[in-house]
């Protein structure tokens, strides 16, 4: 019972920049399965999901992210997390610039006026951001938590103890 207790209880002491490296790379999985974008036609709309198109590259790189950050907290997990976040605001931030990338038919004028940007899209946007931002941070201000927890070294028995040492330690002893 009390190593479930221990298990839950040091889940909930994870760094800020893994935080919001998990919450950035769920946000992006979120995104990437919702619709990110619509057109309006002759009186018919049509969706269009993240994972129906390049949808499919921010799950993968959310899985990788979140993968890279249940692995282990490092500066190369952070490294991952910032390229993996700029990869993903870069690619959903096109679609949000212009939503027919890779769209080659000569008609793109005349459909760019019925396309509107859907909510997954947006939520990709900003779980790229995020889970940039919070492994920058992380990078920057927590670094590996290896380095920040090591334990203190206690100080050097290479030397050996005398009489005089254990005569000073018993004379101490005796006027307390």
């Amino acid at each position: 019972m009390s190593s479930d207790f221990d298990s839950v209880n040091s889940k909930s002491n994870l760094p800020l920049g893994q935080k919001g490296l998990f919450a950035g790379s769920g946000i992006i999985g979120i995104g990437a399965l919702l619709p990110w974008m619509s057109v309006n036609a002759l009186g018919t709309t049509l969706t269009k999901r993240g994972v129906d198109g390049d949808g499919v590259i921010t799950l993968v790189l959310a899985f990788l992210i979140a993968g890279a950050g249940i692995y282990q907290w490092s500066k190369k997990t952070q490294i991952v997390g910032v390229v993996g976040g700029v990869i993903v605001t870069w690619l959903s931030g096109i679609y949000i610039v212009d939503p027919l990338a890779g769209v080659t038919t000569e008609s793109s004028d005349i459909t760019q006026y019925a396309i509107s940007i859907e909510m997954g899209l947006y939520l990709t946007i900003i779980g790229g951001a995020i889970a940039m931002l919070s492994s920058a941070y992380g990078f920057v201000n927590e670094g590996s938590p290896d380095s920040s927890k090591r334990p203190v070294e206690e100080p050097s028995r290479d030397t050996p103890v005398t009489d005089a040492d254990t005569s000073d330690q018993s004379a101490t002893d005796s006027t307390e």
